[in-house]
């Protein structure tokens, strides 16, 4: 009976190696099978990351000769200063390209190209007031310009808010063309406190 029963025992060390080794080995060919059954290349979908935004504040703006005697500052930004004038006031901001991404299939962007689509301006224009922001193209060599979109703020009370307008993402080429946006800030009253806060493009 001893001898039997080591006979059995003799038996199921090897059947108990053999399941065990074919749990290993399935679990090893699975693991290699799912090292191998990768998306090919060509069927990726790749999303870049979007380009970096241009940014100014308002009161980084030039000054046009006409407005310096009646324009403010307050904090970050510009507006009418402590006076009862209501001719209106205008502002210049250079607008340069910014370290982006670019596309490593010659789409875009490219080193020149950010791919921007989109201004945002953020104001207030209380009451009958407006705050207007007009985005231009300029010719690099001939300084000839392009309306390429505008916004405007009216009935817009304090703090203000942010307004958008949009282009294709062609629009901006640097190799080309120079870009600035051009604000104007007008009132009817002395009470009315028309700002430019901010302006990005992205």
């Amino acid at each position: 009976m001893k001898n039997l029963f080591l006979h059995m025992k003799k038996l199921v060390v090897p059947v108990t190696l053999v399941a065990v080794a074919g749990v290993l080995t399935w679990t090893a060919s699975d693991t290699l099978r799912l090292w191998i059954d990768v998306t090919p290349a060509a069927a990726q979908v790749v999303i870049p990351p979007p380009p970096p935004a241009w940014t100014a504040i308002g009161a980084s703006g030039s000054v046009d000769e006409s407005s310096l005697p009646i324009f403010g500052f307050m904090n970050a930004s510009a507006g009418y200063g402590p006076n009862g004038s209501v001719a209106p006031l205008e502002f210049r901001y250079n607008v340069v390209n910014v370290p982006h991404p670019v596309s490593t299939t010659g789409a875009i962007p490219t080193i020149a190209i950010p791919g921007w689509t989109t201004l945002e301006f953020g104001a207030q224009a209380p009451g009958t007031s407006i705050a207007e922001a007009f985005l231009y193209r300029v010719n690099r060599c001939t300084g000839q310009q392009t309306l390429i979109c505008q916004i405007r703020h009216y009935g817009q009370p304090p703090p203000g808010t942010c307004k958008t307008c949009t282009f294709p993402n062609n629009t901006f080429n640097f190799s080309s063309y120079l870009y600035y946006v051009r604000v104007i800030l007008d009132r009817n009253t002395p009470n009315e406190l028309p700002m430019a806060h901010t302006l990005r493009i992205y």
